[in-house]
């Protein structure tokens, strides 16, 4: 996917909110979000398109929110930001992928998923 290059900063940013959002007290009292983070990381860790996986992840917590209205305020702040990258299409597939690989992430399994509202 095209767009404007994400820097080491804004990737690890990204990388740490997820993993913080997956160990938010608030997020794993709502079964069905914490499962939809841990869904988000697995495709990450499978080499799913990076730009796709965020814009469901970000569909994903808006139809939450519309559907049931109990979207911690943790994940709202992290839907605003995101929402930004992911209307205006900045992620850049490649260099993610190819920071992934470089910290050994891609390698791993990734076992956290991310919201932050």
């Amino acid at each position: 996917m095209g767009g404007i290059t994400m820097d080491d900063e804004k990737l690890n940013a990204f990388i740490s909110q997820l993993s913080k959002l997956y160990e938010d007290a608030d997020v794993k009292k709502n079964p069905a979000l914490h499962r939809v983070l841990l869904d988000t990381a697995s495709r990450l860790n499978r080499d799913e398109e990076f730009g796709k996986v965020v814009s469901d992840l970000s569909h994903a917590i808006s139809q939450r929110y519309v559907a049931h209205h109990d979207v911690p305020v943790v994940l709202i702040k992290f839907y605003n930001q995101i929402q930004k990258d992911v209307q205006a299409g900045k992620y850049d597939d490649t260099n993610i992928r190819n920071y992934f690989i470089g910290t050994g992430l891609i390698s791993l399994s990734i076992s956290f998923g991310g919201f932050s509202l």
